[in-house]
C-alpha cells in the first residue's frame, strides 16, 4: 500500500481560490485606501498604497494615490475573475 498523505488514501482536496466583487474591492479602497487591495489579496500592495497616499497627503497629493487605489481594487478583481473562469 502506498502512503499518500491522507487517512483515506486520496490526496487532499484542492482549494480554489475564490472571485472578487470588483464593486466591493472600489468601495473598499474608496472607504479605506489599500482595503480594496487587501480584499483582492494583495497585502504588499496594500501596505504601499496606504503608506504612498499618507505620504502624499502631506504634499497634498494624496488623492492621486486615493483614486489610483480604487481603479485598481476594481481592476485587479476583474482580471482575477478573468483567470478563475474556465478556458
Amino acid at each position: 500500500m502506498v502512503h499518500t498523505g491522507s487517512p483515506w488514501g486520496s490526496a487532499p482536496a484542492r482549494r480554489h481560490p475564490a472571485q472578487r466583487d470588483p464593486t466591493l474591492a472600489g468601495v473598499l479602497s474608496f472607504l479605506f485606501v489599500g482595503a480594496g487591495q487587501l480584499y483582492n489579496g494583495e497585502p504588499g500592495k496594500a501596505i504601499g498604497m496606504f503608506f504612498g497616499c499618507i505620504l502624499l497627503w502631506m504634499v497634498l497629493l494624496g488623492w492621486v494615490v486615493n483614486i489610483w487605489s480604487i481603479v485598481d481594487a476594481v481592476q485587479t478583481a476583474k482580471e482575477r475573475n478573468q483567470r478563475l473562469l474556465p478556458p
